[in-house]
């Protein structure tokens, strides 16, 4: 029965493509399902007429509908992955989606980006990171590709004590390598000692005394391990007073079956708006109505 849904929603999908109302009818599709069945519906599409559903929508559809919804039936290493493969190409290299990936996933998340952009770009990603970034950065961010974090038991005080007295004892610079393999409990008790020892918070220190790459770089890693939703309320919050629906599409792709309560909850709570309303006065026709489905 499953198999025939799918396969009846790649049929329609196929014999929309050029129809003109092909985004209202993927929009219902989407709507109707999730991303376990979107991937189904992608591999019977493929299957069923030996063409790749992604590059046949990007080919047929326009505009922040078209951003939104092609992304929608992709696995997420490979949405990743593309995402890295457009932030690296080019002569400005966006470090923020960079950062956004690289500190989100989990080193078996990370794995499968790595193999996915290999196979998506043909280029190797850990050359790419050397390619484009200077010393300090580039081996921040191989680190965080293969670093190990314990999500066993619970974190060792003594220990968390001796990482903060190491934050006070060790230039700013060095921070990062502190922190990549850490837990959001054991980040939560260095920040408590961290401020017993010093008076200050480890996120105010951050903020003043590093350099904007390995601010930033930081900034991304210990807020998505801790508070990822007020991260990610906050982006939205920027990308819809800037008009970068760029973004917007992006964070709703990622995070839409992960955290979109907390995300709404978050983003009420700070700016005191609801955030559909704040969407439905940002975009409009198909793409409004896919972005209200997706944080309902």
């Amino acid at each position: 029965m499953e198999n025939d849904q799918s396969n009846n929603f790649a049929e329609k999908i196929y014999s929309n493509l050029n129809s003109k109302n092909k985004d209202d009818i993927i929009t219902e599709i989407i709507m109707n399902t999730d991303l376990d069945k979107r991937i189904e519906i992608s591999n019977a599409y493929l299957q069923k007429y030996e063409r790749d559903l992604y590059k046949d929508l990007k080919s047929n559809l326009t505009g922040p509908f078209k951003e939104l919804a092609i992304n929608l039936f992709l696995p997420p290493e490979e949405f990743m992955a593309k995402m890295l493969k457009n932030a690296l190409k080019g002569f400005q290299i966006d470090e923020s989606i960079i950062y956004e990936i690289f500190t989100i996933c989990t080193q078996e998340e990370l794995k499968k980006v790595e193999l996915a952009f290999k196979i998506d770009s043909g280029i190797d990603l850990v050359q790419e990171i050397e390619k484009n970034f200077p010393l300090t950065i580039r081996k921040n961010l191989i680190n965080l590709l293969n670093m190990k974090r314990n999500n066993e038991g619970s974190p060792n005080k003594v220990q968390c004590e001796r990482w903060a007295q190491n934050l006070v004892d060790t230039n700013e610079n060095s921070w990062v390598p502190i922190f990549i393999t850490k837990t959001a409990e054991e980040l939560i008790l260095i920040g408590r000692y961290y401020f017993k020892k010093t008076g200050e918070s480890v996120m105010n220190a951050i903020e003043k005394r590093l350099t904007n790459k390995i601010r930033n770089l930081l900034r991304e890693f210990i807020f998505n391990i801790i508070i990822p939703e007020e991260l990610f309320a906050d982006k939205i919050y920027h990308a819809l007073r800037n008009n970068n629906i760029s973004i917007l599409n992006r964070i709703l792709v990622e995070r839409n079956q992960i955290d979109m309560n907390e995300i709404k909850e978050v983003y009420k709570a700070k700016y005191r708006k609801e955030l559909k309303d704040d969407i439905k006065n940002k975009t409009i026709g198909a793409h409004q109505k896919l972005c209200l489905h997706l944080v309902s």
